[in-house]
Protein backbone atom coordinates (compact mmCIF):
# COMPACT_ATOMS: atom_id res chain seq x y z
CA UNK A 1 0.00 0.00 0.00
CA UNK A 2 1.52 3.20 -0.83
CA UNK A 3 1.15 5.59 1.67
CA UNK A 4 3.78 8.39 0.39
CA UNK A 5 0.68 10.31 -1.09
CA UNK A 6 -0.67 11.02 2.50
CA UNK A 7 -1.03 14.27 4.32
CA UNK A 8 2.20 14.56 6.94
CA UNK A 9 0.73 15.26 10.07
CA UNK A 10 2.53 15.60 13.21
CA UNK A 11 0.46 14.13 15.75
CA UNK A 12 2.11 15.81 18.41
CA UNK A 13 0.34 18.87 16.72
CA UNK A 14 -2.63 16.65 16.30
CA UNK A 15 -3.53 15.96 19.73
CA UNK A 16 -2.20 19.03 21.71
CA UNK A 17 -4.86 19.47 24.79
CA UNK A 18 -3.54 19.64 27.70
CA UNK A 19 -3.89 17.61 29.96
CA UNK A 20 -4.31 19.69 32.58
CA UNK A 21 -7.58 21.25 31.50
CA UNK A 22 -9.79 19.75 34.47
CA UNK A 23 -7.64 20.47 37.19
CA UNK A 24 -10.09 21.22 39.39
CA UNK A 25 -7.95 24.56 41.17
CA UNK A 26 -7.97 25.79 37.26
CA UNK A 27 -10.93 28.60 37.02
CA UNK A 28 -13.99 27.47 35.84
CA UNK A 29 -13.37 29.53 32.36
CA UNK A 30 -10.07 28.41 31.63
CA UNK A 31 -11.24 24.88 31.82
CA UNK A 32 -14.40 26.10 29.60
CA UNK A 33 -12.03 27.55 26.69
CA UNK A 34 -9.74 24.20 26.97
CA UNK A 35 -12.33 21.85 27.11
CA UNK A 36 -13.69 23.29 23.85
CA UNK A 37 -10.29 23.36 22.43
CA UNK A 38 -10.46 20.08 22.89
CA UNK A 39 -13.72 18.82 21.57
CA UNK A 40 -12.90 20.97 18.44
CA UNK A 41 -9.72 18.63 17.65
CA UNK A 42 -11.67 15.39 17.95
CA UNK A 43 -12.70 14.98 13.75
CA UNK A 44 -9.01 16.47 12.86
CA UNK A 45 -7.53 13.12 15.24
CA UNK A 46 -10.36 10.87 13.42
CA UNK A 47 -9.50 11.79 9.80
CA UNK A 48 -5.77 11.30 10.99
CA UNK A 49 -6.22 7.78 11.74
CA UNK A 50 -8.33 7.08 8.30
CA UNK A 51 -5.31 9.00 6.47
CA UNK A 52 -2.39 6.26 8.19
CA UNK A 53 -1.74 2.83 8.21
CA UNK A 54 -1.24 2.13 11.56
CA UNK A 55 -0.24 -0.88 12.74
CA UNK A 56 0.22 -2.83 16.57
CA UNK A 57 1.14 -0.89 19.50
CA UNK A 58 1.08 2.83 17.99
CA UNK A 59 -2.76 2.19 16.85
CA UNK A 60 -3.32 0.83 20.37
CA UNK A 61 -1.67 4.26 21.94
CA UNK A 62 -3.64 6.46 19.75
CA UNK A 63 -6.71 4.61 20.32
CA UNK A 64 -5.89 4.81 24.40
CA UNK A 65 -5.29 8.54 24.11
CA UNK A 66 -8.96 9.10 22.49
CA UNK A 67 -10.69 6.99 24.86
CA UNK A 68 -8.49 8.91 27.94
CA UNK A 69 -10.24 12.82 26.58
CA UNK A 70 -13.53 11.21 26.30
CA UNK A 71 -14.63 9.39 29.39
CA UNK A 72 -12.56 13.13 31.24
CA UNK A 73 -15.46 15.23 29.84
CA UNK A 74 -17.49 15.19 32.75
CA UNK A 75 -14.72 16.09 34.99
CA UNK A 76 -14.34 18.98 32.85
CA UNK A 77 -18.16 19.84 32.85
CA UNK A 78 -17.85 19.81 37.03
CA UNK A 79 -14.91 22.17 36.83
CA UNK A 80 -17.10 24.43 34.35
CA UNK A 81 -20.19 24.36 36.51
CA UNK A 82 -18.13 25.39 39.77
CA UNK A 83 -20.55 27.71 42.03
CA UNK A 84 -19.24 31.38 42.71
CA UNK A 85 -17.35 31.91 45.65
CA UNK A 86 -19.24 32.53 48.83
CA UNK A 87 -19.79 36.85 49.30
CA UNK A 88 -18.69 37.81 52.83
CA UNK A 89 -21.26 38.33 56.00
CA UNK A 90 -22.33 41.91 56.00
CA UNK A 91 -20.81 43.63 59.10
CA UNK A 92 -23.40 44.04 61.99
CA UNK A 93 -25.37 47.25 61.97
CA UNK A 94 -23.05 50.70 63.39
CA UNK A 95 -25.66 50.73 66.20
CA UNK A 96 -24.86 47.82 68.69
CA UNK A 97 -21.06 48.23 68.43
CA UNK A 98 -21.33 51.96 70.10
CA UNK A 99 -19.46 51.93 73.25
CA UNK A 100 -22.57 53.66 74.78
CA UNK A 101 -24.90 50.97 73.59
CA UNK A 102 -22.94 47.97 74.84
CA UNK A 103 -22.39 49.65 77.93
CA UNK A 104 -26.18 49.96 78.66
CA UNK A 105 -26.27 46.04 77.31
CA UNK A 106 -23.57 45.18 80.12
CA UNK A 107 -25.88 47.64 82.81
CA UNK A 108 -29.02 45.04 82.13
CA UNK A 109 -26.99 41.84 82.26
CA UNK A 110 -25.56 43.12 85.48
CA UNK A 111 -28.57 43.79 87.42
CA UNK A 112 -30.80 41.23 85.97
CA UNK A 113 -28.64 38.37 85.20
CA UNK A 114 -24.58 38.12 86.14
CA UNK A 115 -23.75 36.56 89.44
CA UNK A 116 -20.19 35.95 91.10
CA UNK A 117 -18.96 32.94 89.11
CA UNK A 118 -19.63 35.02 85.64
CA UNK A 119 -17.06 37.50 86.94
CA UNK A 120 -14.88 35.87 88.23
CA UNK A 121 -11.09 37.26 87.80
CA UNK A 122 -9.81 33.59 86.66
CA UNK A 123 -12.85 33.11 84.39
CA UNK A 124 -12.43 36.17 82.63
CA UNK A 125 -8.49 35.87 82.18
CA UNK A 126 -8.11 38.83 80.03
CA UNK A 127 -7.41 43.20 80.59
CA UNK A 128 -10.59 43.11 77.80
CA UNK A 129 -14.37 43.18 78.54
CA UNK A 130 -14.96 41.23 74.92
CA UNK A 131 -17.86 41.35 72.99
CA UNK A 132 -19.20 39.37 69.71
CA UNK A 133 -21.26 41.18 67.31
CA UNK A 134 -22.98 40.06 64.21
CA UNK A 135 -26.19 40.58 62.01
CA UNK A 136 -28.57 37.81 62.08
CA UNK A 137 -30.59 37.15 58.80
CA UNK A 138 -33.77 36.53 59.49
CA UNK A 139 -36.70 36.03 57.49
CA UNK A 140 -39.06 38.64 57.13
CA UNK A 141 -42.37 39.86 55.62
CA UNK A 142 -42.37 41.64 52.34
CA UNK A 143 -41.82 45.53 53.10
CA UNK A 144 -40.41 44.63 56.70
CA UNK A 145 -37.23 46.21 56.95
CA UNK A 146 -36.72 45.33 60.52
CA UNK A 147 -32.90 44.83 61.74
CA UNK A 148 -31.42 42.02 63.83
CA UNK A 149 -28.42 41.35 65.69
CA UNK A 150 -26.47 38.72 67.88
CA UNK A 151 -23.93 40.09 70.93
CA UNK A 152 -22.68 37.30 72.71
CA UNK A 153 -20.31 37.45 75.96
CA UNK A 154 -17.70 34.77 75.85
CA UNK A 155 -15.89 35.39 78.89
CA UNK A 156 -19.69 35.07 81.17
CA UNK A 157 -21.36 32.12 77.98
CA UNK A 158 -24.04 34.94 77.59
CA UNK A 159 -25.43 35.58 74.42
CA UNK A 160 -28.39 38.29 73.61
CA UNK A 161 -30.57 38.02 70.80
CA UNK A 162 -31.76 42.17 69.87
CA UNK A 163 -34.30 43.78 67.30
CA UNK A 164 -34.59 46.71 65.82
CA UNK A 165 -38.58 46.71 64.28
CA UNK A 166 -38.97 48.91 60.97
CA UNK A 167 -42.63 47.59 59.33
CA UNK A 168 -46.31 48.38 58.96
CA UNK A 169 -49.05 47.08 59.89
CA UNK A 170 -51.19 47.70 56.66
CA UNK A 171 -54.80 47.30 58.51
CA UNK A 172 -54.43 49.85 60.79
CA UNK A 173 -52.32 51.97 58.04
CA UNK A 174 -49.49 52.37 61.30
CA UNK A 175 -45.97 52.34 61.11
CA UNK A 176 -43.46 50.37 63.71
CA UNK A 177 -40.55 52.12 63.66
CA UNK A 178 -37.47 52.27 66.16
CA UNK A 179 -33.85 54.10 65.89
CA UNK A 180 -33.14 51.44 69.19
CA UNK A 181 -32.11 47.68 69.36
CA UNK A 182 -34.27 46.19 71.93
CA UNK A 183 -33.40 42.33 73.39
CA UNK A 184 -35.75 39.87 72.36
CA UNK A 185 -33.61 37.36 73.89
CA UNK A 186 -30.85 36.13 76.86
CA UNK A 187 -29.21 32.53 76.49
CA UNK A 188 -26.49 30.64 77.90
CA UNK A 189 -23.49 29.48 75.36
CA UNK A 190 -22.31 25.91 75.66
CA UNK A 191 -18.65 26.29 77.14
CA UNK A 192 -17.14 24.03 74.60
CA UNK A 193 -18.83 26.29 71.90
CA UNK A 194 -15.62 27.35 69.36
CA UNK A 195 -14.66 31.05 68.82
CA UNK A 196 -16.95 32.28 66.23
CA UNK A 197 -15.49 32.85 62.54
CA UNK A 198 -16.42 35.05 59.55
CA UNK A 199 -19.39 37.71 60.17
CA UNK A 200 -18.54 38.40 63.81
CA UNK A 201 -16.72 41.91 64.53
CA UNK A 202 -14.57 41.84 68.42
CA UNK A 203 -14.74 45.11 70.37
CA UNK A 204 -13.01 44.82 73.61
CA UNK A 205 -13.60 47.59 76.01
CA UNK A 206 -11.07 48.51 79.04
CA UNK A 207 -12.11 45.62 81.93
CA UNK A 208 -11.30 48.44 84.92
CA UNK A 209 -13.44 51.03 83.38
CA UNK A 210 -16.19 48.15 82.46
CA UNK A 211 -16.51 46.89 85.93
CA UNK A 212 -16.20 50.66 87.90
CA UNK A 213 -19.20 51.94 85.56
CA UNK A 214 -21.10 48.92 86.61
CA UNK A 215 -20.70 49.63 89.75
CA UNK A 216 -21.62 53.28 89.24
CA UNK A 217 -24.78 52.18 86.78
CA UNK A 218 -26.66 51.14 90.26
CA UNK A 219 -27.24 54.58 91.52
CA UNK A 220 -28.88 56.09 87.89
CA UNK A 221 -32.40 54.93 87.08
CA UNK A 222 -35.11 55.95 84.85
CA UNK A 223 -38.91 55.27 85.67
CA UNK A 224 -42.34 54.98 83.58
CA UNK A 225 -43.66 58.52 82.77
CA UNK A 226 -47.02 59.27 85.02
CA UNK A 227 -48.92 58.20 81.25
CA UNK A 228 -47.10 55.20 81.28
CA UNK A 229 -47.75 54.37 85.25
CA UNK A 230 -51.27 54.96 84.78
CA UNK A 231 -51.33 52.40 81.99
CA UNK A 232 -49.49 49.94 83.49
CA UNK A 233 -52.15 50.57 86.52
CA UNK A 234 -55.10 49.59 84.72
CA UNK A 235 -53.32 46.58 83.01
CA UNK A 236 -52.51 45.18 86.91
CA UNK A 237 -55.98 45.78 87.87
CA UNK A 238 -57.17 43.89 84.55
CA UNK A 239 -55.10 40.93 85.31
CA UNK A 240 -56.28 40.78 89.08
CA UNK A 241 -59.95 40.95 87.77
CA UNK A 242 -60.66 44.31 89.02
CA UNK A 243 -62.12 46.97 87.38
CA UNK A 244 -59.69 49.58 85.62
CA UNK A 245 -61.73 52.26 86.13
CA UNK A 246 -62.41 52.06 89.81
CA UNK A 247 -60.22 52.08 92.95
CA UNK A 248 -60.73 50.21 96.48
CA UNK A 249 -60.45 52.46 99.88
CA UNK A 250 -57.15 51.76 101.66
CA UNK A 251 -53.46 52.10 101.02
CA UNK A 252 -51.32 50.18 98.13
CA UNK A 253 -47.85 49.90 98.12
CA UNK A 254 -45.86 49.14 94.76
CA UNK A 255 -42.30 49.38 93.72
CA UNK A 256 -41.17 50.01 90.29
CA UNK A 257 -37.89 48.78 88.90
CA UNK A 258 -36.10 51.05 87.11
CA UNK A 259 -36.33 50.75 83.33
CA UNK A 260 -33.74 49.30 80.89
CA UNK A 261 -32.97 51.13 77.47
CA UNK A 262 -31.95 48.09 76.19
CA UNK A 263 -35.27 46.03 77.29
CA UNK A 264 -38.73 46.52 76.85
CA UNK A 265 -40.05 46.09 79.76
CA UNK A 266 -41.07 47.15 83.36
CA UNK A 267 -41.05 44.66 86.12
CA UNK A 268 -43.31 45.75 89.45
CA UNK A 269 -44.04 44.58 93.19
CA UNK A 270 -47.23 44.84 94.41
CA UNK A 271 -46.66 44.35 97.98
CA UNK A 272 -49.94 43.90 99.50
CA UNK A 273 -50.48 40.90 97.20
CA UNK A 274 -47.33 39.94 96.98
CA UNK A 275 -46.87 39.88 93.47
CA UNK A 276 -44.18 40.51 91.33
CA UNK A 277 -45.72 41.31 87.51
CA UNK A 278 -44.09 41.78 84.33
CA UNK A 279 -45.46 44.53 81.62
CA UNK A 280 -43.68 43.86 78.22
CA UNK A 281 -45.22 44.60 74.48
CA UNK A 282 -44.05 43.50 71.16
CA UNK A 283 -43.07 47.39 69.85
CA UNK A 284 -41.98 50.69 72.39
CA UNK A 285 -43.79 50.90 75.90
CA UNK A 286 -42.64 54.47 75.78
CA UNK A 287 -44.20 55.31 72.50
CA UNK A 288 -47.60 57.01 72.89
CA UNK A 289 -48.69 57.21 69.89
CA UNK A 290 -48.71 53.01 69.84
CA UNK A 291 -51.06 52.91 73.13
CA UNK A 292 -54.36 52.69 71.32
CA UNK A 293 -53.34 49.64 69.27
CA UNK A 294 -50.62 48.25 71.36
CA UNK A 295 -51.62 44.75 73.34
CA UNK A 296 -49.44 44.32 77.30
CA UNK A 297 -48.27 41.24 77.73
CA UNK A 298 -48.88 40.92 81.84
CA UNK A 299 -47.39 37.88 83.64
CA UNK A 300 -47.78 37.91 87.28
CA UNK A 301 -46.24 35.67 89.71
CA UNK A 302 -46.98 34.91 93.49
CA UNK A 303 -44.29 35.10 95.16
CA UNK A 304 -45.19 32.67 98.01
CA UNK A 305 -47.00 30.29 95.86
CA UNK A 306 -44.93 29.92 92.76
CA UNK A 307 -41.16 30.19 94.38
CA UNK A 308 -39.25 27.13 93.35
CA UNK A 309 -35.20 26.21 93.69
CA UNK A 310 -35.25 25.09 89.91
CA UNK A 311 -37.56 24.97 87.06
CA UNK A 312 -36.55 21.35 86.75
CA UNK A 313 -39.23 20.63 89.63
CA UNK A 314 -41.91 21.65 87.63
CA UNK A 315 -40.67 20.97 83.94
CA UNK A 316 -42.14 22.82 80.63
CA UNK A 317 -44.11 25.04 83.65
CA UNK A 318 -43.94 28.83 82.69
CA UNK A 319 -46.00 30.35 85.86
CA UNK A 320 -43.14 29.91 88.84
CA UNK A 321 -39.84 31.50 89.20
CA UNK A 322 -36.77 30.32 90.71
CA UNK A 323 -35.28 31.38 93.90
CA UNK A 324 -32.36 33.20 91.95
CA UNK A 325 -34.98 34.89 90.16
CA UNK A 326 -37.23 35.62 92.87
CA UNK A 327 -34.48 37.48 94.27
CA UNK A 328 -33.27 39.95 91.67
CA UNK A 329 -36.55 40.83 90.78
CA UNK A 330 -37.07 42.08 94.76
CA UNK A 331 -33.90 43.64 94.66
CA UNK A 332 -34.63 45.55 91.35
CA UNK A 333 -38.15 46.33 92.14
CA UNK A 334 -37.34 47.31 95.98
CA UNK A 335 -33.96 47.84 96.25
CA UNK A 336 -33.06 50.02 93.11
CA UNK A 337 -37.22 50.76 92.21
CA UNK A 338 -39.15 53.49 93.58
CA UNK A 339 -41.74 53.11 96.38
CA UNK A 340 -45.33 54.59 95.69
CA UNK A 341 -47.74 54.76 98.49
CA UNK A 342 -51.10 54.98 97.00
CA UNK A 343 -53.76 56.43 99.78
CA UNK A 344 -57.28 55.50 98.26
CA UNK A 345 -60.17 57.80 100.61
CA UNK A 346 -63.32 56.15 101.64
CA UNK A 347 -65.26 58.93 99.14
CA UNK A 348 -65.09 57.54 95.65
CA UNK A 349 -65.15 60.77 94.65
CA UNK A 350 -61.85 61.68 96.20
CA UNK A 351 -58.89 61.74 94.20
CA UNK A 352 -56.25 58.90 95.38
CA UNK A 353 -53.21 60.59 97.24
CA UNK A 354 -49.41 59.29 95.88
CA UNK A 355 -46.46 59.17 98.39
CA UNK A 356 -43.56 58.34 96.45
CA UNK A 357 -40.37 57.53 97.50
CA UNK A 358 -36.68 57.14 95.91
CA UNK A 359 -33.98 55.93 97.89
CA UNK A 360 -31.42 58.24 99.19
CA UNK A 361 -28.42 58.94 97.18
CA UNK A 362 -30.45 58.23 93.98
CA UNK A 363 -29.62 60.39 90.98
CA UNK A 364 -32.71 62.08 89.40
CA UNK A 365 -34.05 60.16 86.35
CA UNK A 366 -35.98 63.32 84.89
CA UNK A 367 -39.48 61.77 85.28
CA UNK A 368 -41.23 63.51 87.81
CA UNK A 369 -43.48 61.31 90.29
CA UNK A 370 -46.72 59.91 89.41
Amino acid sequence: MNTSAAPKTSFANVWQISPDFAKPWQKPKTARRQFCQGLAKIPVFCQTLANHDFRGATRRVLLFSLFTFLFSLPAASAVAAEPPPAAEPPPPPPAVCEPTFLDQLAQHLYRWYLDESDLDPGRIKSDGFRFLVRRLDRATDEGDKSEWAEIRLPQMNLGVTLKRPDYRIEELDLAIQSDLFRIVNIFRLDAAEPEPGAGWTVIDLPLDEMMARLLASLDAATFPSPGLTDRLRRACRREMRLDPDSREAGDQVLHIAPMSAVANEVWVFVENESLLMRFSADDDLEDESLWPFQELDVKSFDVFRRTIVTHDQVPGSNIYMTLDQVGRALFNCVVLGKRIIVINPDDPDAPPIHRTHVRTGRKPSGNPAP
